[in-house]
């Protein structure tokens, strides 16, 4: 993610995706999932809520266990009944059904037992159910919430149509431990699973553009129609509407901090390559209606940058599609949502003759910043975000070899040295600072360490290691890197040992 900074980085972010190594704030192995299937069977814009149903193909493991530090204590998860831990915070779970593979009989949840400070749900089974150790089978969860308007989880935003009316539209912001707050799920990094979205509106006859956009391209759409339970006309006929379901193919293996959903009518601006290393990959740039335009510096860089870093890494980019969004209402700089990454308007468009020179290479720089994400973060990620940096120091390092290569004349290192080393060792100077690797105990301390000593010092020691075994043996230790942790996650010396692989000097060591 990028920080809601200007292109010096003054400010602070606060806001990523934390996972904990074994302890306090971690869920307890219950589960592992493998793949949602999540449907939104309702996103209701004028009364601000959402429901739907979410299937997690999930495997039970030998030794399955829960704690009362999670659970919240007392005898609803004694060892007679089985339980299953999975973060749910600000959503009501309707039912828990459990599928086993094979012949078994379902089994229904009975209680639902939720821990606020873990932020997490016990779901209670009878002794009887058919959850046992090292099996496989469906949860199934009916739930709904709460369109917020507080910028995380899925929220909803508005903006001021051509024709003069407020709108409202729903978007996402998961990262660092919201997607918790739209569905119930395994919301932690080290959790990755497949998912494949789809998502019901009503149809409204005074928003015909009203779409759907997620990490993936629709591959279906299909309209029914159905009587609205409870309504009738003056003449005592059922009063019917029009519901659309949008469909998205599913995405490659991810995090839950990834996943990305949008309701909204935009305008979008499009290129597609007919060759190189992403011919045939379509970058878009959407906006809401009337500011497309704004979008077109953002695309040259968002086009260029992505076939520089499917070049430089050796690793193809996974999706057929790469959206940038701007929303307008948004907390952060910017959120790498794959496939479908969230800009603050701010930090994407650009209106020639006003946006000044210092802002267009603010807004270069953060589209590279969120395409390195699409390898560095989504493709691999840390497993453990005390490696913070892991992601968002190496991120900031690739920023500056994207502008540079698309624009040689900026003297883009000179800026580095300036705005990021200088701003580096400023900070690191103060009794304040940290070390670019801290360790979390809980939840509660993500923002602690998403700070300028995490994205600028983190940036400065990768380019120190990439100068120390030279730029072109650098990228052929990601190339090693991506290649073999692709679809995974790792841990810092992961980083390390494929550098000193491929350099022959003692990496691991000094770092």
């Amino acid at each position: 993610a990028s920080p809601d900074s200007n292109y010096n980085e003054v400010d602070t972010m606060v806001s990523s995706k934390i996972t904990l190594p074994p302890g306090p704030g971690r869920l307890p192995p219950t589960a592992i999932p493998r793949h949602y299937d999540l449907h939104y069977e309702s996103i209701d814009l004028e009364r601000h809520t959402f429901a739907g149903t979410v299937s997690i193909d999930v495997d039970i493991p030998a030794s399955s266990s829960s704690t009362d530090a999670i659970s919240g204590g007392d005898d609803a998860c004694n060892t007679d009944n089985a339980v299953i831990i999975l973060h749910a915070i600000e959503v009501d779970i309707l039912s828990a059904i459990f599928q086993p593979c094979g012949d078994g009989a379902p089994s229904q949840a009975y209680e639902f037992r939720y821990h606020i400070p873990s932020q997490s749900c016990s779901l209670i089974f009878p002794p009887s159910s058919s959850i046992v150790p090292s099996s496989s089978g469906k949860l199934v969860l009916r739930f709904r919430g709460v369109l917020n308007d507080l910028m995380h989880g899925l929220y909803r935003s508005t903006y001021t149509a051509l024709d003069g009316r407020e709108l409202t539209i729903a978007t996402t912001q998961f990262e660092p431990t919201d997607a918790r707050r739209a569905f119930p799920c395994f919301d932690e990094p080290a959790h990755k699973a497949t998912f494949k979205l789809k998502v019901t509106l009503v149809e409204d006859q005074t928003r015909p553009g009203l779409k759907a956009y997620s990490n993936t391209p629709i591959v279906n759409e299909y309209t029914v129609t159905e009587p609205l339970v409870g309504r009738r006309n003056a003449n005592g006929s059922e009063v019917r509407v029009v519901k659309k379901t949008y469909e998205f193919d599913v995405t490659p293996k991810m995090s839950t901090y990834l996943v990305a959903l949008i309701v909204a009518e935009l305008d979008g601006i499009s290129t597609t390559p007919a060759d190189g290393a992403t011919a045939g990959v379509t970058t878009t740039v959407y906006t809401v209606p009337g500011k497309s335009e704004q979008g077109r510096f953002c695309l040259d860089v968002a086009s260029k940058c992505l076939e520089l870093y499917a070049t430089l890494f050796g690793v193809n980019y996974p999706l057929s599609k790469s959206d940038l969004v701007a929303v307008p209402d948004f907390a952060a700089g910017a959120m790498e949502n794959w496939g479908l990454v969230t800009y603050r308007e701010a930090k994407i468009l650009v209106l020639e003759g006003s946006t000044s020179e210092s802002m267009k290479r603010g807004i270069a720089r953060t589209v590279c910043h969120e395409l390195a994400h699409q390898w560095h973060g989504n493709l691999v990620t840390p497993d453990f975000w005390t490696q913070l940096w892991l992601k968002e120091g190496v991120a900031r390092y690739l920023e500056f070899v994207g502008i540079d290569n698309i624009f040689p004349e900026w003297n883009a290192w000179e800026e580095f040295t300036q705005g990021v080393y200088g701003l580096a060792q400023n900070l690191d100077a103060m009794i304040s600072s940290h070390p670019v690797e801290v360790e979390v105990k809980s939840a509660d301390e993500i923002g602690e360490i998403f700070d300028n000593i995490s994205y600028a010092k983190g940036a400065s020691v990768i380019r120190m290691i990439s100068s120390y075994v030279g730029f072109s043996t650098f990228l052929k230790g990601i190339r090693q890197y991506l290649e073999k942790h692709k679809y995974g996650n790792t841990v810092s010396v992961d980083f390390w040992q494929a550098l000193q692989d491929v350099s022959g000097k003692p990496v691991v060591k000094i770092a």
